[in-house]
């Protein structure tokens, strides 16, 4: 019986140690680059010299403003503070940078860094402003493959006369339209030899004929009109002058990408704006591409029915885009359906054109939408860095702005992409 209840005793003194662990504080993560330093912050009544010295600590930077400290520290480190009560919480150092304001921005552009509905509802305004990253894009290859605004392939009939198949690499970004006469004057060069020619299948010139092609790349990466004004741009060229194609060239563009890819050091994103009636080889095509890491941005389609009979742009691995205009509403034309994961502007976008090397266009669809978010990728790549293509997907559907657009069928997703550069305000 004594026995007994020496062990009860001993149990009683032994039970709350092990049930009870130390709490370990939460790292605080930041969306972002890190310095790889962590910002430690003290309690009130703590002294941080006094503190930093007897933890053996090596600060880099120690303030009055706050009670604390930052430090490289190692995991050993890094728990022991975790768990120490003087502690109240610790921060990854993030990298932060200045923005950028574009003030002879288009509406698009605007759109993208504006948590609210454009104020000014003039789509021929080139006085809009747009806020960014300055080095959106930097060290970010993007493979254009084009298709006419109205999308066409091979078994559709255009229904706009813009179209294009390549890029216009030696555009300048001085506007010739009557709205931006205010702008003629001399620009640099709108991709500052940032574009260069991939390849072209079906035995076509390197040569963009119809435009849209050109006013695909400048929305993504152009100085005037380019979400990642610093993103590099390889033109892909598969369909003829009448803007018809085949699923064979389109399969043939995938597997060059892919293979053209693996031998570059660089991040990369694939913007497709092009389409057919559901194709398997098609759809298997893209999600090969990626799979082998390459972030790919597809148009929605301009039928106002259902992306999901539509490829690529059902394909689950991709990031497909439906157009959206200045009020905030969906596009007549554009797809809908539980495939399209946000909508980008789409109506009425101002874009280099092929006339000259200062030439601009106005076009409409969802292929000028897709760059649009094609370019936030480039963006995000370059100045958050690059992660597998499901979670950079996942990042940038979660920038966007949700249930701000009218006119979105039920079953489709009311998301409308931004850059994550927001307007004061």
């Amino acid at each position: 019986m004594h026995f007994l209840a020496v062990l009860a005793s001993a149990l009683t003194l032994i039970i709350p140690v092990l049930a009870v662990p130390t709490k370990l504080l939460d790292v605080e993560k930041v969306d972002g680059k890190t310095t790889g330093r962590h910002i430690v912050r003290l309690q009130d009544s703590v002294n941080t010299t006094s503190f930093v010295q007897a933890n053996n600590i090596t600060a880099t930077h120690q303030w009055n403003i706050i009670n604390g400290f930052a430090a490289e520290l190692n995991d050993a480190a890094l728990n022991d503070l975790r768990a120490d009560s003087n502690v109240v919480a610790i921060t990854e150092d993030a990298i932060v940078s200045a923005y950028a304001v574009q003030t002879n921005a288009v509406w698009g552009l605007a759109r993208l860094s504006s948590k609210n509905k454009l104020t000014k509802q003039n789509a021929n305004a080139g006085n809009f402003k747009y806020y960014y990253d300055p080095n959106a894009g930097s060290g970010v290859d993007v493979y254009v493959i084009g298709a006419p605004p109205i999308l066409n392939f091979v078994h559709r009939t255009p229904s706009h006369s813009v179209a294009d198949s390549g890029v216009y690499v030696d555009h300048v970004s001085t506007e010739t339209l009557a709205n931006y006469k205010s702008l003629k004057k001399p620009m640099q060069t709108d991709f500052g030899g940032r574009a260069r020619w991939g390849t072209t299948f079906g035995g076509y010139p390197q040569e963009d004929v119809t435009g849209h092609g050109t006013s695909v790349a400048g929305v993504i990466a152009g100085t005037r009109f380019g979400v990642a004004k610093k993103a590099n741009i390889i033109a892909i060229r598969i369909l003829n002058d009448s803007n018809q194609g085949t699923a064979a060239d389109y399969v043939s563009a995938m597997d060059w990408v892919v293979t053209d890819y693996q031998q570059s050091p660089s991040p990369a994103v694939l913007c497709i704006s092009l389409g057919a009636p559901g194709n398997a080889p098609m759809d298997l095509a893209v999600s090969r591409v990626t799979m082998a890491g390459i972030h790919t941005v597809v148009a929605a389609g301009n039928d106002n029915t259902d992306a999901n009979a539509d490829s690529p742009a059902r394909v689950v691995d991709v990031i497909t885009v439906g157009a959206s205009n200045i009020s905030d509403s969906k596009s007549l034309q554009s797809n809908y359906g539980s495939v399209v994961d946000m909508f980008a502007p789409g109506v009425h976008i101002v874009a280099p054109g092929i006339d000259s090397n200062t030439a601009a266009v106005v076009s409409s669809g969802t292929s000028l939408a897709a760059p649009y978010v094609a370019g936030v990728v480039a963006s995000v790549i370059s100045t958050q860095g690059n992660t597998p293509t499901d979670e950079m997907a996942t990042k940038v559907i979660g920038m966007a702005l949700v249930g701000v657009l009218a006119d979105i069928p039920v079953g489709t997703f009311n998301r409308l992409a931004q850059n994550g550069w927001q307007a004061p305000g």
